[in-house]
């Protein structure tokens, strides 16, 4: 009977109260029971909080007030969980219902600004992009908005203001965002209803994404409470609202912390919650996403304005920015000056990082699209490079190194002759693509005067710089080896004194690339390949010829008489050791090397090591000239696998144990069995 009697009050009080306390609640969220969104419901939904409540929640930037008030409800929703917890499902259920009806809303308010008035379905390119499932994915895949967001996910978690980016990584990630820019870039000639132009639209795509992030943000905390009072109750003790003296009532809620055992709460409602978050996130950051590429669209659509009138530059007569290029600086610091007011400033400065590589990219490529060029027009296109560049400074506070190079690139066409431009590559290296200096020279012959042009050949200055990318076309046409490591090292060990500092790897592994790269036995590798490379009898590809040489190479010095070339003896460290023992040392004036062999040892069962050898390196550092004891430690640290670099120099074996011979009256000589 007392089962029945509890049973019928339950459902009493869940039809008759619990069902008016959520309906109060959706009533003081002001949500909209209409399925269509009126011009008062818009109004509303962009509504902000008063600054006052801005101050007292601590935001440096506002938030929508109909968010705000969904939080209020949903944390009231929560709190009930802990005075009702029998009610738990029902209360969960009631959340679920406002973030969905909120979702709903604020994706009607943002379609109604990417979409076109004159066209159903049809957006703005940048919400073209983000709707497309195969293109989101790919976007959300690329390495900034991949690093902004698992950034993002770890300020929620610990608040860390490191910043592990370094140069290389910042450009690799900025090189591969403007290639997926420019391949989905559509060709044809974009027009201003293509991009979003009302700044207040701006304005507000930017704080529904803040808004729906602080709303994603707030209701984890609750979330959690709530997933881990499954387990246990007592974390229903947690559940408190946060207080605000600003007209938001909330019911005053008494403790009842001896009910906490009846909590009904489903797993399955809780994933219901969780999703919900989810679809707020996924909102928040598709918006997040359209800004994104909105800016860059921006930059194409200004600049396809001003690629279409270049004829000008063939004839220019002053050496004023061009107007085109004054509007996108102009459209930058609107940009600017509207999302600097309602993002925080590490979005911020994500929507902005690597737009100067993204216009650089564009400047360079774009260079076919003039059809000659004259001096004062070169002048003046270095000045409107140095204005968008001066407007990126002010944007960030920092110079753009990459605008520079678009500046470099089209100082090359002041050079008189296509001769000039080749030096350059020889002096400073390959600065640009193999296609940019193309379409270089393609353009300065284009400018050159008529008669001057029937004395140039341009298709050998083509060749030219396609033989500067790849030595190997002069093999193929000329049947002449263009093989020059030597030059490739010497790069290779300034970009070694580069990642010093700018790379995380251990200074000690680099010096220690840079010691190889310089040493006399890597220089007689390094000449015995080319003079192979040189004779080898191979057709195929570049790839098959160089792997050919280098096992001719490693062959030939496996057959050298006497095994005075150095070799590589690989062992495997096991619970005996390694099986050999090791004399000599820097300390002793002596080159360290194999003294014994130990019978049936590690070494005596591989064959490959033997008495005498001059021992070079262990597990790629270096041991010649070294102190005996380093040496010695180098080999026992060693686990696995321990890779030996030796060289076979019987005579200084037999002089080194003479010598040790007359010493051992007075003292041992160092003799170290490596066998542990």
């Amino acid at each position: 009977m007392m089962v029945f009697l509890f049973r019928k009050l339950t459902e009493f009080i869940r039809d008759r109260f619990i069902g008016r306390v959520i309906k109060d609640i959706r009533e003081s969220a002001q949500l909209s029971s209409s399925s269509s969104t009126t011009i008062t419901d818009r109004n509303r939904l962009i509504e902000l909080i008063p600054s006052v409540l801005q101050k007292q929640l601590e935001l440096s930037i506002p938030i929508l007030q109909s968010t705000y008030l969904i939080f209020k409800s949903c944390e009231e929703l929560c709190v009930l969980v802990k005075c009702l917890p029998i009610y738990a499902d029902d209360f969960c259920q009631a959340i679920v219902d406002l973030l969905f009806k909120h979702r709903e809303s604020c994706n009607k308010l943002f379609l109604s600004i990417v979409e076109k008035n004159d066209s159903f379905g049809t957006s703005i390119y940048s919400n073209e992009w983000v709707k497309d499932p195969d293109i989101n994915r790919h976007l959300r895949t690329m390495p900034a908005f991949d690093a902004f967001i698992r950034m993002n996910k770890q300020e929620h978690l610990i608040h860390n203001d490191n910043n592990d980016d370094n140069a290389e990584n910042i450009r690799f990630r900025q090189t591969k965002e403007t290639e997926t820019l420019l391949i989905n870039f559509s060709q044809s000639e974009m027009n201003i209803d293509d991009i979003c132009s009302n700044y207040k639209h701006i304005k507000a795509l930017a704080t529904i994404h803040e808004s729906l992030d602080w709303l994603y943000c707030k209701l984890v905390h609750y979330f959690d409470i709530l997933d881990k009072s499954l387990n246990d109750t007592k974390y229903l003790d947690t559940l408190t609202q946060t207080i605000v003296a600003l007209g938001f009532t909330s019911r005053s809620m008494k403790q009842n912390s001896s009910h906490y055992n009846q909590l009904k709460l489903s797993h399955i409602n809780l994933e219901i919650f969780s999703n919900a978050m989810k679809t707020i996130l996924t909102l928040s950051y598709d918006i997040l996403l359209v800004l994104f590429l909105e800016i860059r669209l921006h930059c194409f659509y200004y600049l396809s304005l001003f690629f279409r009138n270049t004829l000008n530059y063939a004839y220019a007569m002053d050496t004023d920015p061009d107007e085109n290029i004054m509007a996108l600086n102009r459209d930058l610091s609107r940009l600017q000056e509207t999302l600097n007011s309602s993002l925080n400033e590490k979005k911020f400065s994500f929507l902005f990082q690597g737009l100067g590589f993204v216009l650089a990219t564009i400047l360079i490529r774009s260079s076919p699209r003039f059809s000659h060029i004259s001096e004062l027009g070169i002048t003046k296109m270095c000045r409107n490079i140095f204005a968008i560049e001066q407007t990126l400074t002010q944007i960030r506070t920092v110079g753009d190194a990459e605008l520079m190079r678009a500046h470099q690139y089209y100082e090359l066409l002041y050079a008189i002759k296509p001769e000039d431009i080749l030096n350059v590559i020889e002096e400073h290296g390959q600065e640009f693509s193999e296609q940019d200096y193309l379409h270089l020279l393609q353009l300065q012959y284009r400018s050159l005067p008529a008669n001057e042009r029937e004395h140039c050949d341009l298709s050998k200055y083509e060749q030219l710089v396609k033989i500067a990318f790849n030595p190997q076309i002069m093999s193929a046409t000329t049947g002449e080896s263009s093989l020059n490591l030597g030059k490739d090292i010497e790069r290779a060990i300034v970009l070694i004194d580069r990642l010093r500092t700018t790379s995380e790897i251990p200074e000690a592994k680099l010096s220690e690339l840079q010691r190889i790269l310089q040493s006399d036995f890597f220089h007689a590798v390094l000449e015995v390949y080319e003079k192979i490379y040189e004779t080898v009898q191979i057709t195929g590809s570049p790839e098959v010829r160089a792997n050919a040489t280098a096992k001719a190479t490693v062959a030939a010095f496996a057959a050298s008489e006497g095994h005075s070339h150095p070799r590589v003896i690989e062992l495997p460290k096991t619970a005996e050791g390694l099986g050999f023992n090791v004399m000599g040392g820097r300390e002793q004036n002596s080159p360290i090397y194999i003294s014994r062999i130990i019978p049936n040892g590690v070494a005596w069962k591989h064959g490959g090591l033997k008495k005498g050898d001059q021992l070079l390196s262990v597990n790629g550092v270096s041991v010649e000239n070294e102190y005996h004891e380093k040496a010695v430690d180098l080999l026992k640290q060693a686990q696995g696998t321990v890779k030996l670099v030796v060289r076979y120099s019987p005579q200084v074996l037999i002089e080194m144990e003479n010598r040790f011979e007359q010493q051992r009256a007075p003292r041992k000589p160092a003799n170290s069995p490596i066998n542990k």
